[in-house]
Parts: structure tokens; sequence; C-alpha cells
């Protein structure tokens, strides 16, 4: 009777706490959501990764039907690209945007792959909701590789119902089939770090999702920093050396090919190249606009050494406390856990009735912002504390590592190049998959408690 009378007024007392920071429609569409998560994570279900694909999909299928986002900026771009192709003409070699960055022709020679089968934005979106699903999927069957089956369901529940990649299906963003084929490498490798033929697998999975979005140096980085932590700790053996040497050159092999070959056959004359690296930078330490996009700085794409001589310039003027508040700035950006501006991109005029409630369109994309904050933040407190548990115990499992590489080599990244909401897409999914971490340890103590 004490438990549950103490029990309810610290409840209570967090939910006052939460009002102060969330909606109240956020929170209270949150309790329930959680219930489910717990006690979907309270049995060891069969068919569990099934069960998650299936209702996961069918989620984000419906997300994608109700709101009917436009393709907006570079995305845009891409896909008109793509479209310009079925229809037999070219347009990489004439377009400036693509001589700069020839690294986008990755995405729309995967679109026009796509749109030769079925020509429709819906069906793109459809095969992105298919790649989203199996990125929950992911989720678990990596956190079930470091933790119990049960953290697993609850953690991958947890990412498939976070409102920022449910909602990002209505973009046409390669982030979302990239990042499936990056962490199914991160699969194999965590799966079995001493397996060469998972190297191999892994460096063709890494090139495609480079292909379609060049992030793939990120999680080769990871790889070998979670090999140089097997070598410290002597842990490392000759399959995994091995394994690493073929990763690693099999890895800029197949893109160094698949440049050559683009090039080669004129689908764009400068391959897969980027020859404006200095944009990104020049965005980034723009100390006015935090280093996210903007169009003042659009006047030093005109001449690279007059943007590389800006940068310098930028560089020096910031100083060292300067420097640490845009740091500072750009991490608040990139890692409050993502915004749903893209989706509601467009859709200014719309409005909705959802339980017998109105919403603006500004209304509900708050809600769902704070919908959004408060699973990510959960997620990321998971993370901090099992990390923290982590580093106690005297027997790590080091496979950790990868993933806390990953998350390490974003912060630095976006701390120098152009930020934005979004591009924590990628980054997340190691989030959600290290407060498995968390998770696990909460279910140890209360194991512990019920002397089980």
């Amino acid at each position: 009777m004490e438990k549950s009378y103490i029990g309810i007024g610290l409840g209570a007392l967090v939910v006052i706490l939460l009002l102060q920071f969330f909606s109240i429609y956020a929170i209270f569409i949150s309790i329930p959501l959680f219930l489910l998560i717990w006690f979907m994570g309270k049995k060891e279900l069969k068919y569990f990764a099934l069960g998650l694909f299936l209702i996961m999909f069918l989620l984000r299928i419906g997300v994608v039907l109700i709101f009917k986002t436009p393709v907006l900026s570079d995305f845009k771009v891409l896909f008109n690209a793509a479209q310009s192709l079925l229809k037999g003409y070219n347009v990489m070699n004439s377009d400036i945007y693509f001589y700069r960055y020839g690294y986008q022709t990755g995405p729309v020679l995967y679109m026009y792959l796509l749109l030769s089968i079925k020509n429709s934005l819906t069906f793109l979106k459809i095969i992105n909701c298919l790649f989203s699903s199996f990125n929950c999927v992911l989720v678990y069957l990596i956190a079930k590789e470091l933790t119990s089956k049960k953290s697993a369901q609850m953690v991958s529940l947890l990412y498939g119902l976070l409102m920022f990649p449910l909602f990002f299906n209505t973009v046409l963003s390669n982030q979302i089939p990239a990042s499936t084929c990056f962490y199914l490498a991160i699969f194999l490798i965590i799966k079995d770090s001493y397996e060469i033929k998972n190297y191999i697998g892994a460096a063709i999975l890494l090139f495609l999702g480079n292909f379609m979005r060049s992030e793939g140096i990120v999680f080769v980085c990871a790889i070998i920093g979670m090999y140089i932590f097997y070598l410290i700790y002597k842990k490392a053996n000759k399959k995994m050396h091995i394994g690493i040497i073929l990763l690693v050159s099999l890895y800029f092999i197949l893109n160094i090919g698949a440049s050559n070959i683009v090039r080669i056959t004129h689908l764009n004359n400068v391959g897969l190249t980027n020859n404006f690296t200095s944009w990104k930078f020049l965005l980034g330490f723009n100390y006015n606009t935090c280093g996210t996009y903007n169009d003042e700085d659009v006047v030093y794409m005109q001449d690279k050494e007059t943007a590389k001589k800006e940068i310098r310039r930028r560089i020096k003027n910031l100083g060292f406390r300067g420097s640490l508040e845009l740091i500072s700035c750009k991490a608040n950006i990139y890692w409050s856990g993502g915004y749903l501006d893209w989706t509601f991109s467009g859709l200014e005029e719309h409005n909705y009735k959802i339980l017998g409630f109105n919403f603006s369109n500004n209304d509900l994309q708050n809600q769902l912002n704070n919908l959004n904050k408060i699973f990510y933040y959960t997620a990321f407190g998971l993370m901090i504390y099992g990390l923290y548990k982590y580093l106690k115990n005297k027997d790590k499992d080091r496979r950790v590592i990868l993933l806390v590489n990953i998350l390490a080599i974003n912060f630095i990244v976006y701390s120098v190049i152009e930020v934005q909401p979004r591009y924590i897409y990628l980054a997340q999914i190691a989030i959600f998959i290290l407060a498995s971490l968390g998770l696990e340890n909460f279910k140890k103590k209360e194991n512990k408690e019920n002397g089980k």
C-alpha cells in the first residue's frame, strides 16, 4: 500500500515536471506507448522480428499516404534528374550541381532504377518505408547481439515509434536506404568480428550505402577504431587482421571503380567525386548561422579559392572561445533528435482532425516534435546510463566501441561541417541500439530485487 501511494505521488510529480517542457498531448500519448513497449519487453516473443517489420511498415505506409509531402530542395534536383534519365536525357553532364557534387549521381541512378519499374513518387516513398522498417529490425538484431532479447525488443519498438524517422519517410531522402546498408554492415561485424567473410560482406554494403549517401567513411573509420581497441586489449587475431585489410581495400576499390564506370559511361563526366569540398566547411564555420545552410554564402560558390580564403578568415576570427560556442550551438542542433519540419514543408495550409481535436499544420508538427523529444531523450538517457555501467564492468564487450565510435566520429565531423537537424538520422540508430545497455541494467537490477 505504501509503495503504491508513494509511486502514484512520484508519478504525478514527474508528469508535472514534464509539462514544463512538453505538451500535455505528447505526454499522455507517450504514457500508453511506453507501457505497451514495456509490456512487449516482458516476454521473449516468437517471430518478433517479422511482426516488428510488418507493423512498422504498415505505420510508415499510413504516414506516407496521409502526408503528401512535396519533393523539395536537393531531393527535387535528384528526383528531376532521375526523371530526365527515364525520358532518355541526361542532365548530369550539363547541370553545374552535378559537376560540383558528382557523388549525388549515386542516388539519381538508384531512383532511376526504381522509377523504371514504376514511375511513381509514392512508389519511391514506399520503398523507403521498406528500408526504414528494416532499420527497426536491425536495431533489434544488433541490440540482441549486445544484450538480451527482451531489451532488444523494447529498444526496437522505441525506435520504431520515434516520430522523426517514422515521418521522415514522407521525404524522398537518400539517408534512409543508405542507413540500411550501413547498419547491415555493422550487424555483420558485430555478429562475428572474427569471420573474414563478414568483413567482405560489410565492405560491399558500406560501398552500396556510400553510393547512395557519401557517409560510408564514417562507418569504415568506426570499424577501424574498434579494431584498434581490439589490438590494444590483445583481442584481435589473424582473421580479424585479414578482415580489416580486406574491408578497407575492397571498400576503396569498389568506390574508385564505380566512380570510373560512371565517368567512362558518361553518366557523369566527373564520376562520383566532390568538386567543391569547401562548401560544407564554409557553411560549417559560419558563426552567425550556427553552421547551418544559408543563402548569403552562395556567393562563394563561384570561386573555390575565394571560398577557401573565407574559411580561413572565419576560423581565424572564431578564436578559442568562438570555436567552443559554435561547436556547442551546432551540437544542440545536431543532437536535438531531429525535427519534423521536412515532412510538413509545403503543407502549411493543411488542417487535421485527430480523435476529435483540430490541429493546424504548425500545431500538429509541434505536438509530434514534443512526442519525438520524449522518446529520443528517453533513449539518450538510457544510452548514457548503459555506457556508465559498461565502463564500470570489468569484463567489457568491446563490440560496443563500434557504435560509440559512430557517435564520436559524427560529433567530430559535424563540429566542422554544415549541420542540419535531419543529419542525425544515421547516428540516431546507434543511440537507440546503445539504449539497450541501459535497459539491460535496469532489468538486471529488477531481477536482483525480485530474487531471480
